[in-house]
């Protein structure tokens, strides 16, 4: 019948790609980036060890200021997907109401750091869940062709046998280290 375009829609005879493409392109290449960083760079939220006196320095690795600039780069996907769409009036969003639903999630997690006993951790998650939530609505938008399926199907695959790796690792080389070093002090 009819022939599909880059964005999943069919082509008409009258219809050409539009210039404006490129945005949902660099749009899909800056999510998929976002969440290879994110999942791969650990974060967090307070440091378990203090400091003694007399021990030896160690450096101490991402805090939480790094999982929020990854929160900020999440968001800057659904920009670029709404600049599209005020930019080229063809490009249609998909509206369901399980992104209505997840929005008011996400609105929700953010307003309970108002009584959250630990007001920082809160802040701090509920942005993560802002993010993550951002760029599932952002990958609902992107994600209409069988080729952006397998890719982005190909990546979580990938993805998940990295973190199976990391935690083979930790399970049986980091722990074992962790409790001699215990016993022998």
């Amino acid at each position: 019948a009819g022939q599909r375009n880059g964005d999943g829609f069919m082509k008409t005879a009258r219809s050409s790609p539009s210039p404006a493409r490129w945005i949902t392109h660099v749009a899909f290449l800056l999510a998929l980036v976002v969440v290879i960083g994110r999942l791969t760079t650990p974060d967090v939220l307070r440091d378990p060890w203090e400091i003694a006196p007399g021990a030896d320095a160690m450096p101490s690795g991402p805090g939480p200021a790094t999982g929020l600039v990854f929160d900020l780069l999440a968001m800057l996907p659904a920009l670029l997907v709404l600049i599209r769409r005020a930019v080229d009036r063809e490009y249609r969003l998909a509206l369901r109401f399980s992104h209505l639903l997840l929005f008011g999630i996400g609105v929700w997690a953010v307003l309970s750091t108002i009584w959250s006993a630990d007001r920082f951790a809160a802040a701090v998650t509920s942005a993560h869940f802002f993010a993550a939530s951002c760029l599932l609505w952002v990958m609902s938008q992107l994600v209409r062709s069988a080729g952006r399926f397998r890719m982005v199907s190909a990546l979580a695959f990938g993805l998940l046998l990295v973190l199976v790796a990391q935690s083979v690792l930790y399970r049986f080389v980091d722990v074992p280290e962790n409790l001699n070093y215990w016993d022998q002090k």
